[in-house]
């Protein structure tokens, strides 16, 4: 600034005139408050010497060696849009109207702690979820095996069983403690109880084989020992019974059988008795006398007394003069059948009515819309029947199917040797059987399957013929593996002779069965 410069500025000094060329005093004032000698001002040293204000036209401020304060926002120059309203007021709504490039909406966010609202976060290089919620399994999580998602979001059984790929059995989830098992198949098991029933184990192996659908149980707190010497096969009879000893009296509540034909009693010290059965068909009874008594042989001559002897079979020697007498009772003359006041005893041995005239002799009543039916075989006599027919006991022969009838008309089924082809390849050891029944266009069929050895037998399904070919139409049908027990699908191939199992190609035996039409 030069010399002879000058600033007009409305100023009043407060401090008094001294001799200090420092300072501005105000004697160096004119009227115009024109300050002379400013060459002589310290402008550094003294902030308050320009408290006052002042318009400043075309300067250049050098902020590197001056602090600049209070200077308005609306007169700075190069700032992009909406920039001088952020600095004027920073809020988040400011900063995101100045900036140009940003993503989503709301509060500025810093890095600790803050609250996020639906953001779409990317795929980001790292994470921790500790405090996560809500997220969905079926969307949110990637790399899940097929059915997981669903297990994970409703975990049951069932959706484990979907999820697991390895699995075997169904049903429900099984845990350690007193689960109930559905049929299982526990293989060789080394278990030394099975609930709460001690198992010995054999030396080296043993069999226990226990038909489908058995029961084998036991009752009372006594043990039972089974002993055999031999490969031994002993069949126990039907329902509730008490096995009988060898060396006890036993009481028998029901006929014995013995099939060796003989039965020995023996004697008290010696000696025997042995009842032989005629070696002939039919069965034959032998009743002991109510009191004590004395068997007879038929081969000696004894008295018998109060006895009752059958002529039909046995041949007796009556002497008429002597053996009989009173009258003949009328039963013992063909039982007495059409014997009245008014028939006599001919010599054909029937019961007869005097040739004569008259009506049919029938019932003194009758039933109403009943059928009248002969007496017996003369042609002579009826007598009342009901108004309806039974048919298991008075019709004979078979219902014709428009009459509502099945058209079986009783005859067995018939067995055939079915063919048995793989989906391809063949087997190298197997046993097939089949029996059908045919009632008109009607075929009911049952196979049994039994694969030993899959030989090159490849594909999923297995082909049955059937014994007649089948309609149009495909037919399902039911099958299981007897091994497994699990349910292998089968239908009838329309308009083919095949009867096709689903199958998983293992060596096992498959029963299936189906009714299908014919064309």
């Amino acid at each position: 600034m030069p010399n002879d410069a000058r600033i007009v500025h409305n100023f009043v000094s407060t401090k008094p005139t001294r001799s200090d060329p420092t300072r501005i005093y105000g004697e160096q004032w004119n009227e115009d408050h024109v300050i002379t000698g400013l060459e002589q001002v310290d402008n550094t040293s003294d902030a308050t010497k320009w408290a006052a204000t002042a318009t400043l036209t075309n300067k250049s401020i050098d902020g590197a060696t001056n602090t600049l304060t209070n200077v308005p926002t609306a007169s700075l120059s190069g700032l992009s849009a909406n920039m001088a309203a952020w600095l004027a007021s920073a809020s988040s709504a400011n900063l995101r109207a100045t900036v140009t490039d940003e993503t989503g909406t709301g509060s500025l966010v810093f890095a600790t702690s803050p609250t996020l609202v639906t953001p779409d976060i990317g795929t980001p290089s790292a994470g921790v979820l500790t405090n996560a919620t809500g997220l969905p399994v079926s969307t949110g999580i990637s790399g899940l095996g097929a059915g997981v998602a669903a297990f994970l979001a409703t975990p049951s059984s069932a959706n484990l069983a979907t999820a697991i790929t390895n699995e075997t059995g169904s049903g429900s989830l099984v845990f350690a403690t007193s689960p109930t098992l559905v049929t299982p198949t526990l293989g060789v098991a080394t278990a030394t109880s099975v609930n709460k029933v001690a198992i010995t184990a054999p030396v080296t192996s043993a069999t226990l084989t226990l038909a489908n659908g058995s029961t084998l149980a036991t009752s009372g707190a006594f043990s039972a020992t089974l002993t055999s010497t031999a490969t031994t096969n002993a069949t126990l009879p039907a329902g509730t019974h008490t096995l009988a000893g060898l060396d006890v009296i036993q009481v028998w509540n029901a006929n014995q059988s013995f099939a060796s034909g003989q039965f020995t009693l023996n004697g008290a010290t010696s000696g025997g008795v042995t009842i032989n059965a005629p070696a002939v068909a039919g069965s034959n009874t032998l009743t002991a006398p109510a009191a004590t008594d004395t068997l007879v042989a038929r081969a000696t001559t004894d008295t018998l007394t109060n006895k009752t002897i059958n002529g039909a079979s046995n041949t007796l020697t009556v002497r008429l003069a002597s053996d009989v007498t009173g009258n003949l009772p009328v039963t013992n003359l063909n039982s007495g059948t059409g014997a009245s006041s008014s028939t006599f005893w001919r010599g054909d041995q029937t019961w007869a009515t005097p040739a004569g005239g008259g009506d049919v002799v029938g019932p003194a009543s009758a039933t109403a819309n009943g059928f009248a039916v002969f007496n017996g075989t003369t042609g002579k006599l009826i007598k009342d029947h009901a108004a309806t027919i039974a048919l298991g006991s008075e019709v004979s022969g078979t219902l014709p199917v428009a009459n509502g009838g099945t058209g079986d008309t009783g005859t067995s089924w018939t067995t055939y040797t079915p063919t048995v082809a793989p989906a391809s390849g063949s087997y190298t050891t197997f046993i097939v059987s089949g029996r059908y029944k045919q009632i008109g266009k009607t075929v009911f069929v049952s196979v049994n399957l039994n694969v030993t050895s899959l030989g090159t037998a490849g594909g999923g399904s297995v082909n049955v013929s059937l014994p007649v070919s089948t309609a149009a139409v495909t037919t399902p049908g039911n099958g299981y593996n007897t091994n497994t027990g699990f349910v292998v699908p089968c239908v009838a191939v329309a308009g083919t002779s095949n009867l096709a199992f689903v199958s998983t190609l293992v060596a096992n035996i498959w029963v299936g069965s189906v009714t299908y039409e014919i064309p």
